[in-house]
């Protein structure tokens, strides 16, 4: 689920730690390997995602809904990455912050830049198949990130707030389309992961192992009594990787992911 729980989980978390610490929020300082719950020195995770059906009292997997190769370096940030025949280099600065991501085949180039802090301020973004010509400009203003989508006339056309706030352990995301808001987002978290999502017409709340993987998740549409519950099991490496996910919808199985996970020696 890549924005990503654990990603939005470390903005929270990186936030209550600046706080502590007196320092500046929205600071990237987790490896990729961190952000996906990977663990151990991972070099690659080829990943297959599947339909199940069930035939004659037996689950077949049949219809490939996805797949991905994901290849990371000996630091644990992500190098390069095939989603569905579409690939993605990453390149990174001596800091290990993201700087350039290339969709090769002329896909497209996306570049970042820091500000003396770290925290990423400017991004452009070429003309491709999923983007358009267009820049993001960053500010920040303590525990507040202001995001402005300026498309390749000059107009703006997106921005994104986000508010963070340590107190009561939330984070409030709101989208505005040329001015005006589309869409509000809040997140609240608990023990460091995210606990409940909420937007304008949808609840869900997440359940995590110990090991902080997902293993169920209750949707509740608002104003409704109708509640949506699925459910996640695991097979798990040595590691303590998980590399075969089922997933059910109100008890019934309905895709299982496979992960092949290699490491460095």
């Amino acid at each position: 689920m890549r924005l990503n729980l654990l990603i939005l989980s470390f903005i929270i978390n990186n936030c209550c730690n600046a706080q502590q610490n007196n320092q500046a929020y929205f600071i990237d300082t987790l490896t990729s390997l961190q952000k996906e719950n990977l663990k151990g020195r991972v070099k690659m995770v080829n990943t297959v995602m599947q339909k199940l059906t069930e035939v004659n009292g037996n689950l077949i997997k049949h219809t490939r809904q996805h797949s991905s190769s994901d290849y990371y370096n000996k630091a644990g940030f992500i190098s390069r990455s095939i989603v569905d025949n579409t690939s993605y280099i990453f390149t990174y600065d001596d800091a290990n912050r993201l700087v350039q991501q290339k969709i090769t085949g002329g896909g497209g180039i996306s570049k970042y830049t820091y500000n003396n802090l770290g925290q990423q301020v400017y991004a452009d973004h070429s003309k491709s198949k999923a983007h358009a010509c267009q820049t993001t400009l960053i500010s920040y203003n303590k525990d507040t990130m202001r995001a402005y989508i300026i498309n390749k006339n000059g107009r703006q056309m997106l921005s994104k707030f986000v508010i963070a706030n340590i107190n009561n352990q939330t984070l409030t995301d709101t989208s505005y389309y040329m001015g005006k808001p589309v869409n509000t987002t809040t997140y609240t978290y608990k023990n460091g992961l995210c606990h409940t999502r909420q937007q304008q017409s949808l609840s869900i709340t997440f359940y995590y192992d110990s090991s902080s993987n997902i293993i169920k998740e209750e949707r509740k549409p608002i104003n409704s009594s109708t509640i949506f519950i699925g459910t996640y099991e695991y097979l798990f490496d040595k590691q303590g990787n998980w590399i075969m996910q089922t997933s059910y919808e109100n008890g019934k199985a309905v895709y299982v992911t496979e992960r092949e996970i290699t490491y460095y020696n």
